[in-house]
């Protein structure tokens, strides 16, 4: 970046972008980390296709982020596929998932994870292109 155009709206957008994306590591830097033998990582399936491949880092203790790209100027809704199973992951109760850029909450059932619906602003502009969410699982009390 050329620190001379810094006051240009794009490149003040772009910016703030990258701002919040080293946020967000930081501050999941639990999961968002080099060791790659703390966590595990998984590809997702993606309907449709988004140009990249959906990745989830998780850990043993019900804990990951999922990483969606959308490549399109436009924004789109994908529908992932969590392989719980493959994560070693229960199949029942509920799953707390974060978006980690809007701080939006939602609880979804575990036989929902297999078809989650998430929407990605569209690359090339403020705050698009990407999505990360994290997901937790809710342990019972019963």
């Amino acid at each position: 970046m050329n620190w001379s155009e810094i006051d240009l709206p794009t490149k003040k957008e772009m910016l703030e972008d990258c701002k919040k994306i080293l946020r967000i590591r930081n501050e999941n830097s639990d999961l968002l980390h080099y060791d790659r033998k703390a966590t595990n990582i998984l590809s997702t399936k993606c309907i449709p296709k988004s140009g990249s491949t959906p990745y989830i880092r998780y850990n043993a203790f019900g804990q990951a982020i999922l990483v969606v790209g959308n490549e399109g100027i436009e924004e789109r809704d994908f529908v992932i596929k969590i392989p719980l199973n493959e994560m070693g992951w229960k199949e029942e109760g509920e799953y707390k998932i974060t978006n980690l850029w809007t701080n939006e909450i939602k609880i979804v059932r575990a036989k929902n994870m297999k078809c989650l619906k998430v929407t990605v602003p569209g690359d090339y502009n403020a705050g698009g292109g990407v999505r990360a969410y994290r997901i937790e699982e809710i342990c019972s009390l019963m």
